[in-house]
């Protein structure tokens, strides 16, 4: 209960710090994990992705909808799986955002994997992402935090990491 409560404060903070640093600051809510794959949280300012030569979002947010139509407008490339905050996808739904992640980074564009504070259910694709790459599931955790320092994988995910990295990969 107690660390229900704690988490749900972080988060909350996290996704307001981002929203500020983003809109007002003009710095990006990502970061690079290589140079053509970003995790990050929620859009705010989607020119901030432009300057950054992202080409295609995926959004794994359940309660809510990236803005569609400036994401037409701006040109993007969008797919959504829709997550429930502090859980994670599928395997199903993980083998379906590789493919598609790995088919825009060979059409040459850069992916961006978001979710609503960017700490969680991205990582959480990001590290299987890694994986394929070669990773061994401590390494890709390691990496992505040294990259991203908000990561934070709660149980119900963690546990998920080390079972499905196993029977999957």
């Amino acid at each position: 209960m107690i660390r229900d409560l704690i988490y749900d404060f972080y988060t909350s903070l996290l996704v307001k710090w981002e929203a500020f640093k983003t809109y007002l600051l003009k710095k990006p809510n990502f970061n690079f994990l290589d140079d053509k794959l970003a995790i990050g949280s929620r859009p705010i300012n989607y020119e901030i992705y432009k300057k950054y030569n992202i080409k295609a979002i995926l959004n794994l947010r359940e309660e809510g909808e990236d803005n569609l139509k400036v994401i037409d407008k701006l040109g993007f490339d969008y797919f959504r799986i829709p997550v429930k905050d502090g859980y994670y996808p599928s395997w199903e739904d993980i083998e379906r955002a590789l493919i598609w992640i790995e088919d825009k980074i060979k059409e040459g564009k850069r992916v961006l994997i978001h979710c609503k504070s960017g700490k969680g259910r991205a990582p959480f694709l990001a590290c299987f992402y890694l994986l394929r790459k070669g990773y061994s599931l401590d390494e890709a955790i390691n990496f992505i935090k040294s990259k991203r320092r908000s990561t934070f994988f709660n149980k119900v995910q963690r546990e998920a990491l080390i079972i499905l990295s196993k029977s999957k990969l």
